[in-house]
């Protein structure tokens, strides 16, 4: 069965996450995506992360799996030539570096289309496309701080601003580009007509955050901390400490109230005025939760979301990241699959499990399919199929071209 974007072809010149990320997502749905690296390699390439102990490189692997590697000068003519052949047969071309890198390169929009009118043009910045910030530099960190979410991510009592525990600025981000893509790819479709698209990281974030941000503007009032749960959200939408962790509850609803008050132990307040109703519980909710607080401590995490769910009350527990991806209700859904891992330079032939495709198409599913290209590791393959010869291949390599 084909995958959604089998026969698509992206050509993909950028680095870190929020560009190579997006081509991950369109390697998963079946497209042809050339990774074009200089020959010293992308920027993130072997970056010694700390907690890295099995020779693999996960943040290269997550964000580059599924693709073609071509390494290439492209700052001499005949490494430009390539890159406008391989444009040339694209349908995508995808980027985030710094606006005005690509102009330096010649690889600009307008320079691009005259190699193919109907190309998607697709780029991520920083901060857009306009303005005085447009060109300056900036990672999945700024995009959180300059759009707000760092300074409602904290505790009521904490003043200074919560980066987020992961870069869900250049994940969101890749995804609106994703989306943007195929939503140009729609457009041609039906028209004819290539375009540019541009997603930013600070635009990516201030959509996520549109309920919020719209409020805050509105109102001229500041999002207040999130605390316990949503800074907009009040009542029992919170996090709980049990006897061997946390939990969650997204709010207890009028009626489950009693059914609550019967599974916590409290039935003596399941008419008290101070928490008759959705509005008085408000009023009263940190006396409230100082009563179940101390509740909550006696059980375990499992044992008190079994018993919440069944009076109908909206719970889970509070997963770290190995806890959820072992969870059987990831792996029956696919959030988790295995890959054939082809070793190389010390990493030996291996089966590894790393996240899936979060979309699920009945007709026409995606796959993980392949790591992380090695530098370089489809330059010939990639040449020969744009016809050139085993000749010309040597003179390029004796060229420094590739």
């Amino acid at each position: 069965m084909a995958a959604p974007l089998d026969g698509i072809k992206v050509l993909e010149v950028s680095i870190a996450q929020f560009g190579p990320h997006c081509g991950v997502m369109l390697a998963d749905l079946g497209a042809e995506v050339i990774k074009v690296e200089p020959l010293t390699g992308e920027m993130s390439r072997n970056v010694p992360w700390p907690n890295e102990s099995k020779g693999i490189d996960s943040y290269f692997l997550a964000h580059n799996r599924g693709k073609k590697g071509l390494a290439l000068d492209y700052t001499q003519e005949k490494g430009k030539e390539i890159i406008y052949q391989l444009a040339g047969k694209a349908d995508i071309f995808l980027t985030n570096y710094r606006l005005g890198t690509m102009d330096r390169h010649g690889f600009d929009y307008e320079t691009i289309r005259k190699y193919n009118p109907g190309i998607i043009y697709a780029q991520g910045s920083p901060f857009g496309p306009r303005g005085e910030k447009a060109r300056w530099p900036g990672f999945d960190l700024l995009g959180v701080a300059m759009s707000g979410l760092m300074t409602s991510t904290r505790w009521k009592d904490e003043t200074r601003p919560h980066p987020i525990g992961a870069a869900i600025c250049d994940q969101v981000s890749s995804m609106l580009l994703a989306y943007g893509i195929v939503t140009a790819l729609l457009v041609r479709e039906k028209t004819g007509i290539g375009q540019q698209v541009d997603v930013s990281l600070l635009g990516s974030m201030l959509a996520l955050q549109s309920w919020e941000a719209t409020s805050a503007w509105i109102n001229r009032t500041p999002v207040p901390p999130a605390h316990r749960g949503h800074p907009y959200i009040t009542g029992m939408w919170s996090v709980f400490a049990v006897k061997d962790g946390w939990i969650a509850i997204a709010g207890v609803r009028q009626d489950v109230w009693h059914g609550f008050c019967r599974v916590m132990g409290i039935q003596d307040f399941e008419n008290d005025p101070r928490f008759a109703d959705d509005l008085t519980r408000y009023l009263h909710m940190d006396e409230l939760k100082e009563i179940v607080d101390r509740i909550f401590l006696t059980r375990t995490r499992e044992d008190w979301v079994r018993t919440l769910r069944t009076a109908d009350v909206i719970a889970s527990p509070v997963y770290d990241h190995l806890e959820a991806m072992a969870d059987p209700q990831v792996r029956e859904n696919n959030y988790v699959v295995e890959i054939d891992y082809k070793g190389h330079d010390q990493v030996p032939d291996q089966t590894l499990e790393v996240v899936g495709i979060p979309v699920e198409f009945s007709q026409t599913p995606g796959r993980v399919t392949t790591r992380h290209p090695d530098l370089g590791e489809h330059t010939h393959e990639i040449l020969l199929e744009l016809g050139y010869t085993w000749d010309d291949i040597g003179k390029l390599i004796n060229l420094g071209v590739i």
